[in-house]
C-alpha cells in the first residue's frame, strides 16, 4: 500500500493553536523504519512487549509503526490526564507492567516523570523519545532486523480502558487483526476516496483500529485530534470534517450529547460548518441511546447532516474491534419492548402500541454480526436461547484475541465450546431479533431486586431527564441488604446546584421518576457536584470504582 502512492497523505495530526501536519506514506515509512532502527540499537527484540506513554503526535505514530516493523508487540498506554486519579494510575501501571514484563517503556521526559514505577519495575528500559531522537542511528537499518511476523503470533496488545486495574491485556495476532481490517473495510464499504475524522485516543480499541489502524492499512486518510482538544473545543471535531470533508467517524453516545449541548459548541462557532460529507456516524462503545441519535440529528440536519447516517456498532478489544454494524444509509431499528417482562422475564417481547409509555422502553440495534462473525445468546448453564430471550452475549470469529496476555486464569473460563466451535464469552447481556443484537446490559453490573433483574442503565438513563442532574452524570449500583436479604439500588448523580432544598428536590425527582417507569424503589440518592464521580481515561463512568469509593466512604463513617 504504501510502495503504490508514496506522497499520498496518510495521517493529518491537528494540535490545538498549530498549524495541521500532513504526514505522507513515504514520511511515516522512514520515521517508523528510524524508530524500528532506534529500538533494535536499543536492545528491543521482536515479540518483546513495548509499553508506549506518549502525548498526542507525529513520535506516537512512528513509536507505534516502528515496533510493529520491528516485530516486537506495541502497547499504548494512557499519560496522566485530568480524568485520572495520580495514584491509582501509578498502581494500574505498575501492577500492569508486573503482569505484561514489557522489554521496554516508550515516553517522554513529562509522561515518564508522571509514571514513578515502583522498585520491582525498575528493571525496565526506560527510553525517552527526546534522547532517541537526538541519537537517532543515520546509518540505513539492516533487513535483518524487521520481521514480517509469524500470523498466529502476537501483533498487538490492547489494554482495557477500566478503571478497575490495567492487568487484563488482549492478546491479538496478526492474523487477527488483518481479518478484521478486510471485514469492517468491506461492511463500511471504505474507498480511496473516504477520509476518517477522528478525536478517539489511541489506547482505547475504537480509537486505535477504526480511526489508526484500519485507515493507514487500507490507504485511506485519517485526520487525528488530541482528546483533550476535543475535550475543551468539541466543535473542533465538526470543524474538521467539514475542512477535510470527512466521510466517516466513530465516537461513543455521550459524544452525541456533548456536541447538542449548545453552551458546549456555541452556534456562532458553527459558521460555515457543512456535514453534507459524512456518510457514517458510528454511534460505539458504549450502550447507544435514541434520544441522543434524535438530539444530534436535530441540531445538525442544517447544517447538510443526513440522519441516515447515524450508524450503530457492537465492538470490543477481545474481538479486535467490531463485532456487529448496521447497514450504511438505513436507519438504526429501534425495538419498543415490554418494560415489566424485560425486568421480570429476561424476554425483549414487543410492547403494545396503546400500552402506557411507562410500560415500554425503546431498545437500540447494535446492527447485524459482521461477515466473518458468529453470535449465539447463551444462559448460564451454556444452553444457547431462542430469538428475544436474554442471555450472555457469545461470539466465534477469525479474528478474536489469541487470550490475555500473561493471564491464563482468565482464559479458562473465558472461552467454550459452543458444538464444533469455540466462542468467546463476552460478559454482555443481550438478546436477538430479526438477525439484529440488541445488548441490554453487562452480566456483572446486573441488579438483582426483590427478585427483579435490573438494568443499572435503564436507572441511570430515567434519572439524566430529571431537571438539574448533569446529563450522563448518573450511576447506579446495587449494595446487598442483610436485613431484606437482597440488594437495595443506590445512585449517585452529578448536579451544580448547592442549596440543600434543591438537592432534596432533585433526589426525591429521581426516586418518583425510578419508581414511576421501573417499580423500583432507590432507597439511596445521593447527588454529588460536578467533576465528583470517578470515569475511566476514556471518559465513561465508571460504575465499580464508584461503588467501591461508596462503600469504602460508608465503612469509614461506622
Amino acid at each position: 500500500m504504501m510502495a503504490s502512492d508514496p506522497d499520498r497523505v496518510c495521517v493529518t495530526i491537528q494540535h490545538a493553536g498549530s498549524p495541521d501536519l500532513s504526514i505522507s506514506r513515504r514520511r511515516l515509512l522512514l520515521t517508523a523504519t528510524s524508530w524500528a532502527h532506534a529500538f533494535h540499537v536499543s536492545g528491543v527484540r521482536a515479540e518483546q512487549v513495548v509499553v508506549i506513554i506518549l502525548p498526542h503526535g507525529e513520535d506516537l505514530l512512528g513509536v507505534y509503526w516502528g515496533c510493529i516493523m520491528l516485530g516486537a508487540i506495541p502497547s499504548i498506554l494512557p499519560t496522566l490526564g485530568d480524568k485520572l486519579a495520580p495514584d491509582k494510575y501509578r498502581a494500574d501501571l505498575n501492577a500492569l507492567i508486573a503482569v505484561t514484563q514489557p522489554a521496554a517503556l516508550v515516553s517522554d521526559f513529562h509522561s515518564a516523570a508522571t509514571c514513578e514505577l515502583t522498585s520491582d519495575n525498575l528493571s525496565i528500559r526506560l527510553l525517552l523519545t527526546e534522547d532517541i531522537s537526538r541519537n537517532m542511528p543515520t546509518t540505513t537499518p539492516p533487513e535483518t532486523i524487521f520481521t514480517s511476523g509469524k500470523p498466529d503470533r502476537t501483533a498487538i496488545l490492547q489494554h482495557s480502558s477500566g478503571s478497575t486495574g490495567l492487568q487484563k491485556g488482549v492478546a491479538l495476532s496478526h492474523t487477527a487483526v488483518l481479518n478484521h481490517v478486510r471485514t469492517v473495510a468491506e461492511r463500511m464499504n471504505l474507498g480511496k476516496s473516504d477520509v476518517i475524522v477522528s478525536w478517539l485516543p489511541l489506547y482505547h480499541d475504537m480509537g486505535l483500529i477504526a480511526c489508526f489502524i484500519l485507515p493507514i492499512l487500507s490507504g485511506v486518510n485519517v485526520v487525528l485530534m488530541s482528546p483533550f482538544d476535543w475535550v475543551r473545543a468539541p466543535v473542533r471535531l465538526l470543524q474538521a470534517i467539514s475542512s477535510y470533508r470527512g466521510t466517516l467517524c466513530w465516537l461513543p453516545n455521550f459524544a452525541l450529547n456533548f456536541m447538542s449541548n449548545p453552551n458546549r459548541v456555541r452556534e456562532r462557532d458553527l459558521a460555515g460548518v457543512a456535514l453534507s460529507s459524512l456518510r457514517a456516524l458510528i454511534n460505539c462503545s458504549e450502550p447507544t441511546f435514541a434520544a441522543s441519535m434524535d438530539l444530534f440529528a436535530a441540531r445538525f440536519t442544517r447544517f447538510g447532516f443526513n440522519s441516515e447516517a447515524l450508524c450503530v456498532s457492537y465492538a470490543m478489544a477481545e474481538n479486535v474491534f467490531a463485532v456487529s454494524q448496521n447497514g450504511l444509509g438505513i436507519p438504526v431499528r429501534r425495538d419498543v419492548i415490554n418494560r415489566q417482562m424485560l425486568i421480570r422475564d429476561q424476554v425483549a417481547i414487543p410492547a403494545l402500541s396503546d400500552a402506557p409509555v411507562s410500560d415500554k422502553i425503546v431498545m437500540m440495534s447494535a446492527g447485524q454480526p459482521l461477515a466473518n462473525m458468529r453470535m449465539a445468546i447463551i444462559d448460564d448453564t451454556l444452553v444457547p436461547l431462542p430469538d428475544r430471550v436474554v442471555g450472555e452475549v457469545a461470539i466465534h470469529s477469525d479474528c478474536l484475541l489469541t487470550g490475555y496476555f500473561n493471564r491464563p486464569d482468565l482464559n479458562n473460563i473465558t472461552f467454550v465450546r459452543l458444538g464444533d466451535l469455540t466462542f468467546f464469552r463476552t460478559g454482555d447481556l443481550g438478546y436477538l431479533a430479526e438477525g439484529e443484537i440488541y445488548i441490554t446490559g453487562r452480566k456483572k453490573d446486573l441488579l438483582i431486586v426483590a427478585g427483579k433483574n435490573i438494568y443499572p442503565q435503564d436507572l441511570e438513563q430515567l434519572a439524566n431527564t430529571v431537571e438539574g442532574i448533569h446529563p450522563g452524570r448518573t450511576v447506579a449500583f446495587g449494595l446487598f441488604d442483610d436485613r431484606t436479604g437482597t440488594e437495595e439500588v443506590v445512585l449517585l448523580a452529578e448536579s451544580s446546584e448547592t442549596e440543600p432544598e434543591c438537592i432534596e428536590r432533585i433526589a426525591n425527582e429521581v426516586r418518583s421518576v425510578v419508581g414511576i417507569n421501573t417499580d423500583v424503589v432507590v432507597r439511596r440518592v445521593e447527588i454529588v457536584g460536578p467533576g465528583s464521580l470517578i470515569k475511566t481515561s476514556s471518559g465513561k463512568i465508571a460504575r465499580s470504582a464508584n461503588k467501591e469509593r461508596y462503600v469504602a466512604a460508608i465503612a469509614r463513617t461506622r
